[in-house]
């Protein structure tokens, strides 16, 4: 990657996060990589979606690795919103 004046460019080191879901069907899986300052937000989101699914064990499970995410500037905001689908969810209401 280079500049206007072609100059070389360092990004710096990457940090990612990957996960290995499960689908449907037995014989597919996804893997993902994302940059972990997303992973928070995420991990909030597809917890939702598999909660609004009627799974709310593998919810349970999302949602607990978004509180084990880093605190960076990009997770923080989510893990507040995580805590409080999570202690919905064990307290068997739903929002």
């Amino acid at each position: 990657m280079g500049d206007s004046l072609g100059a070389r460019v360092e990004k710096g080191a990457r940090a990612y996060g990957w996960a290995w879901l499960g689908t449907v069907s037995e014989d597919h899986y996804l893997l993902i990589r994302k940059h972990r300052e997303e992973s928070a937000r995420d991990l909030y989101h597809y917890g939702r979606a598999l909660a609004g699914s009627g799974d709310v064990a593998a919810a349970r499970q999302v949602w607990g690795l978004g509180l084990r995410c880093p605190d960076d500037a990009a997770n923080w905001p989510w893990k507040p919103r995580i805590g409080d689908e999570l202690r919905a969810a064990t307290e068997g209401g739903r929002r």
